[in-house]
């Protein structure tokens, strides 16, 4: 990188999602960087899955003893 022409912007942190909207965030910073003589840092986030309901849980849990069951039944 040549001088930089504003000091106070060196590094450009935009979020990235998959999304049409950030791959437009990713495209602006890019241009905005190269008129600042300034470097982009993505970074990547993404949705945690939602923790399983207890009516899950317990269709998992009745599954799992189910099976041990009947494995422990064939030996």
């Amino acid at each position: 990188m040549g001088a930089r022409h504003n000091p106070y912007f060196r590094k450009l942190l935009v979020g990235f999602d998959g999304s049409p909207q950030a791959d437009k965030a990713v495209e602006v910073a890019m241009e905005l960087a190269e008129c600042l003589d300034a470097e982009v840092v993505v970074f990547a986030v993404a949705q945690l899955p939602k923790p399983a309901t207890m009516v899950e849980v317990r269709r998992s849990w009745t599954m799992l003893v189910n099976t041990t069951r009947q494995f422990s039944k064939s030996l």
